[in-house]
This record gives C-alpha cells, structure tokens and sequence, in this order.
C-alpha cells in the first residue's frame, strides 16, 4: 500500500507521458484483485474475532486469495488452525494449487475427496497432514444410464464449455440435422456465459442459465465433457457420460473404457446413444466412486478435533 501511494503522489506530479507509463505499472503494483483479497481478509479476520473461532475450513483450489489468507493469519494470528478443503477432484496438473510450494502460503491441514488425492497432495506438497474425507452425500445409487430405463425418449444432451469453444462449435454445427432425435443445451462457465452465448449462436440450441449444476444433471440424459469433474457426478445420476475428443488422459480410467466414450461429431454421438447397452454402467460408476466416493463425517470429525 506504501508503494501504491508513493507511485500514485508521483503521478499526479508528471507529465502526460509520464503518467501513461507510470499507470500501466501502478496497475501492476496494486490492482482490484489485490483490493478484494484485502478485503476478504480484514472481514474474515473481524469474523474470527467476534466469533472467537479457532478453526477455519476454507477451499484449497489455488487461488491468491487463499495462499494470501493463509499468510496474514499465519502472521498475525497463529493459535487460528486453517483448513483447506479441495473439493473438485484432481489429476495432478494443477500448477496453481501446487505453486509456490512455499509453507507460508498453505494451510495446516488439508481436506480432501479420496485416496487418490490424497496421494497427490502429499507427492506435489511434500506435505504429512493431508486427510481423504470423500465428497458425497450418501444415497440411492442408481443401476442403469438413463435413457436404458426409460423408452421412447429422445435424449437430452446437456453439453459443458470448458476451454476449447471451437471444439464445441464443431460439435454441435450439425444440430439442424438431427433435431428431431435429439435436444441440446449448453451449460457455459456462470463467467463466461454472455460471452459463449454470442460465440454459440447457433438455431436450435438452448442455453442454461440454472444456477446449480446438479438441476442440469437431473433435466438430462447425457453429459458431454472435456475434463470437467461434473462427469463423476453425472454418471453417479445415471447420465451417459461422452468426452469430446482430448489428448488428455483421464486418471484411472481404463483405456476401452475411456475410447468408448469419445465423441467428435454428433453422427458419432447418435451411434454411441444407439449403443449404449455396449457400456456397462456398473464399470463407470466404479471409476466415479474411486475418485468421488461419500462424505465421511466421522473422519472429518476426527481431522477437526486433532
């Protein structure tokens, strides 16, 4: 904040071109992301204070404002215990998660969904107090895709933009000759949805504006994916899982079984909905549960009274 000040004053004093240079660094020096993630801290510290907490679970996804959180308190308030809780799944290409590995930017323990993780965490961090404690809620699994247990229907495909808008586009290009035997909707990140909208405006394609991914998952039969971790959940709701084409290899996934679901045009998806009985959803639900199994309360219980 000093130097913001002392660089700011200097502006004001210089000269036209001066100024130019001088704001493009300053806009370096202190941005709106450096005024939120102090803004984030002195509430939650005035939170911490008025509560008289003395355990904080956080997400560990590898966000600034969480390195920077677990800093400051490390600094400033010591008796506080951080938690972080990485929630999403992960296959250990996450350099923003993993870098700096510097012990001032982490937490003192870290949560996370499975085994898997777990292993990751302590490879890539170095770091003892890692805990497996699941994700899920437990209840009724299911025994079949979808669109096996209900005739005579045709199959809405819900389709995620992750990062390679093009890929999409090509995917869903065709939709006019197929829209009597299929229906698709787009689900775009919550930021980018404007954006997706005016890139994918295609006729005969809706878009999803619903808040919560899972009211998706229960409107649909089939998910089409890149790498997003909706696709554990969607095959735990009994929806088709299909990857548009990646040479980005899903961990634990057997290799048939990865090939069997790969997509690159929507004549191909129609031959995979055609022969969906060739998949065996026991098989892939098995792949979900490795990576995302249930919630374990009394593990988690455990953790906190450490």
């Amino acid at each position: 904040i000093n130097i913001f000040c002392e660089v700011f004053i200097f502006l004001l004093k210089s000269k036209k071109t001066e100024k130019k240079v001088i704001a493009y660094i300053l806009s370096y020096v202190f941005s709106t992301a450096t005024i939120k993630n102090c803004l984030i801290y002195l509430n939650l510290k005035q939170m911490i204070n008025s509560k008289n907490s003395r355990k904080i679970i956080h997400t560990f996804e590898g966000h600034i404002y969480e390195k920077y959180l677990n800093y400051k308190f490390k600094n400033s308030m010591n008796k506080i215990e951080f938690i972080g809780y990485q929630h999403t799944g992960l296959d250990g290409y996450e350099n923003a998660l993993y870098y700096p590995n510097l012990e001032k930017f982490l937490p003192n323990k870290i949560l996370c969904i499975s085994r898997v993780d777990m292993k990751i965490i302590k490879k890539k961090l170095r770091m003892k107090n890692v805990f497996s404690i699941g994700r899920h809620l437990s209840k009724n699994k299911k025994n079949n895709w979808k669109l096996i247990t209900v005739n005579n229907k045709i199959p809405k495909i819900l389709v995620l933009v992750e990062n390679d808008i093009e890929k999409v586009q090509s995917l869903i290009s065709k939709i006019n000759d197929f829209k009597n035997i299929i229906t698709l909707t787009i689900r775009p990140h919550p930021e980018q949805f404007n954006f997706v909208k005016k890139k994918l405006n295609i006729s005969n394609v809706k878009f999803s504006n619903l808040k919560n991914f899972k009211d998706d998952l229960k409107k649909n039969d089939i998910l089409i994916f890149q790498n997003s971790t909706i696709h554990y959940e969607a095959i735990r709701n009994g929806l088709l899982v299909l990857r548009l084409d990646s040479d980005k290899k899903l961990l634990f996934m057997k290799k048939k079984m990865e090939n069997n679901i790969k997509v690159k045009n929507l004549k191909n998806l129609i031959t995979k909905i055609k022969n969906i009985k060739k998949l065996n959803y026991k098989s892939y639900i098995k792949y979900s549960e490795l990576k995302f199994p249930n919630l374990n309360f009394s593990k988690l219980n455990w953790v906190l009274q450490q």
